[in-house]
């Protein structure tokens, strides 16, 4: 990542970071578009879902609490040192931020299906406040992976009302806690990568 290789530097010619940092919206809007689509929907066997039950899920549980508890305070805190020092990255954190994307992008799959949950309740203005919510994750999206958007208090205060809007969802529609953290989790772990991936494409000290 310090030494700004060919992917990074792939993506910054080709203006491609504000597209990845859309992708929760996008997939946020596909899931309003066709209510049937289910990331994990499909048929196994008796034997599949006895070991999915007993070695896959635990196994992705434990990954998701490590990338929780472990890989996500360190990862911030080698950030800030290295930002306070005006030092690169080391290649421990490079290692790290491989192993934790990698962790996350099975945690981002696996929620997806959350997105059905989100607006639980047909009423009349749905549609509008669907409207404001896809808005949302495309400012927020932006806001991490666009240089002229330089006002960060604003960014982080749209990440606030996307965590509080969660939790009032999930008290007010009764969807388990877990559920909402880890769908909150993944989507602002992937907000901070996209803001990481921006940091270290303008600043020459990353």
């Amino acid at each position: 990542m310090g030494s700004k290789n060919k992917g990074l530097k792939f993506i910054k010619r080709h203006h491609l970071l504000p597209v990845i940092a859309s992708i929760p919206a996008i997939i946020f809007i596909a899931y309003q578009l066709f209510p049937n689509l289910s990331v994990l929907n499909f048929d196994v066997s008796h034997e599949a879902a006895l070991l999915i039950f007993i070695l896959v899920i635990p196994t992705v549980g434990c990954l998701y609490l490590v990338n929780l508890f472990v890989f996500f305070p360190y990862l911030i805190y080698m950030y800030f040192s290295a930002l306070k020092r005006k030092l690169p990255l080391s290649p421990t954190f490079r290692l790290i931020n491989r192993v934790f994307i990698s962790i996350l992008l099975i945690i981002f799959i696996i929620t997806a299906d959350y997105n059905r949950y989100i607006f639980p309740v047909s009423y009349d203005l749905c549609f509008f406040y669907k409207f404001i919510y896809g808005l949302l994750l495309l400012s927020i999206g932006w806001g991490c992976s666009i240089t002229r958007f330089k006002n960060k208090t604003r960014t982080i205060n749209l990440i606030f009302i996307f965590i509080i809007y969660h939790f009032l969802n999930a008290f007010f529609n009764d969807i388990e806690l877990h559920q909402t953290i880890m769908f909150l989790f993944s989507n602002i772990s992937f907000f901070a990568e996209i803001f990481l991936f921006k940091e270290v494409l303008n600043k020459n000290s990353l």
